[in-house]
């Protein structure tokens, strides 16, 4: 089976991309107990990892080969979303939001589309004036 190193310093858990042929405990868990599988490595699958990392009771496993950072170059694999604020109290529990505002722009308002060198595309105004 290939293993992918992701996220930062602080996460050292491993994306299997293989289909495994059964169920195991995670190599990085140190604690006997419950172990929780996580089918796909997008953005609720590595949140759910990330939280679970704690606690060491998770194996993640992904159908593509590889498995791209929020910095890396944009991938149809969650890497782009948008974000209101009712997520950011997760985020913050996670450690998250430093590194996520590195690589964020904020739309103030409005829908945008950008290039992958980041280039404003499209813009549409989402903001809802109230008279």
């Amino acid at each position: 089976m290939e293993s992918i190193d992701f996220l930062n310093e602080e996460v050292t858990s491993k994306v299997t991309t293989d289909t495994p042929k059964h169920s195991t405990q995670s190599q990085t868990s140190k604690r006997e107990g419950p172990s929780v599988l996580i089918v796909g490595a997008g953005v609720a699958g590595l949140f759910l990892a990330i939280l679970l990392e704690r606690v060491g009771i998770y194996q993640v496993y992904e159908r593509a080969k590889e498995v791209k950072s929020l910095s890396a170059t944009l991938t149809p694999q969650g890497a782009i979303m948008s974000l209101n604020v009712g997520a950011i109290p997760a985020l913050e529990q996670m450690g998250l939001c430093e590194d996520l505002w590195k690589v964020s722009l904020d739309s103030g308002g409005r829908f945008k589309i950008y290039d992958s060198d980041l280039s404003l595309l499209y813009s549409l105004n989402t903001s809802i004036e109230y008279v």
